[in-house]
């Protein structure tokens, strides 16, 4: 018995060393690390790294080549071809996250028609471009040219021909209109708004209508006679004062070429 306990005494396994007539054991690594770096510090040290090999990971998944644009779709083009607008956008092989509408927007810059576009992502490698499209409100001329406008002025197309049901505004002076240029909306929603009320409140109907900067916008009628409103300020007033005119005329057998309703409540007839 005595001479097993001594042989078990003097037994010692891995980790363990003798000092000074007992068993110690070992230090290891985690020991070591805690001693020569305080456990704040070395808890700090590992969320670090970790934080630096998720983020490692995030950007090599960001440059897969997966998310590179490889189809794209366009929907709400009518007067554009789907492949005006593709070939316009230049999306394929850009990244999926890197696009904006206003970014796509500045690429569209060469089509006058696109008024506004929204980007709708299709992971991992698909966009589809839903389009707006500017549309047609009333012609400008110049010269022997017909130029589109919309509702902002933006000139959509040059035409040698007038487009059927939209109003002409005659501008004086000369030159040419690139498509995505602009002339002042305001003759051209004054006209709009004429081409609908002179023929519900007067029962007459316009021609075509005129333009100057210095005499603003002018109305040539069916009936014969032309009234210059210069632009839509107290258009209502200038309204009620030209149907007043009108209707006296008509009622006395009095005939008139025009109406100058710039002065307020000072008309000249002539």
């Amino acid at each position: 018995m005595r001479g097993g306990a001594r042989s078990a005494a003097l037994r010692w396994g891995p980790g363990h060393r003798r000092v000074a007539g007992r068993t110690a054991r070992s230090p290891s690594w985690r020991g070591l690390l805690q001693r020569l770096i305080p456990r704040g510090r070395l808890r700090g040290g590992l969320l670090l790294l970790a934080g630096m090999l998720v983020l490692a990971g995030l950007v090599t998944l960001y440059n897969q080549p997966m998310f590179k644009v490889a189809q794209v779709r366009v929907r709400g083009v009518q007067a554009l071809a789907a492949a005006q607008v593709t070939a316009a956008a230049r999306l394929e092989g850009q990244h999926i996250l890197e696009l904006s509408d206003q970014r796509v927007m500045s690429t569209l810059a060469t089509l006058p028609r696109v008024k506004r576009v929204s980007v709708e992502r299709i992971f991992p490698n698909e966009v589809e471009l839903v389009v707006e499209e500017r549309q047609p409100w009333a012609l400008w001329q110049l010269g022997g040219t017909f130029y589109v406008l919309d509702e902002e002025g933006v000139v959509l197309e040059a035409r040698a021909q007038p487009l059927p049901g939209l109003p002409v505004v005659v501008a004086s002076g000369s030159g040419t209109l690139k498509p995505g240029s602009r002339v002042s909306p305001e003759p051209v929603k004054l006209a709009l708004a004429l081409t609908t009320a002179l023929p519900a409140q007067l029962r007459v109907n316009v021609r075509r209508f005129e333009y100057s900067e210095q005499g603003g916008l002018l109305a040539v009628t069916d009936d014969g006679w032309q009234a210059r409103f210069g632009s839509s300020e107290d258009l209502e007033y200038k309204l009620a004062t030209l149907k007043a005119i009108v209707e006296t005329a008509r009622a006395r057998g009095i005939s008139f070429s025009a109406v100058d309703l710039r002065f307020g409540a000072r008309p000249f007839i002539r």
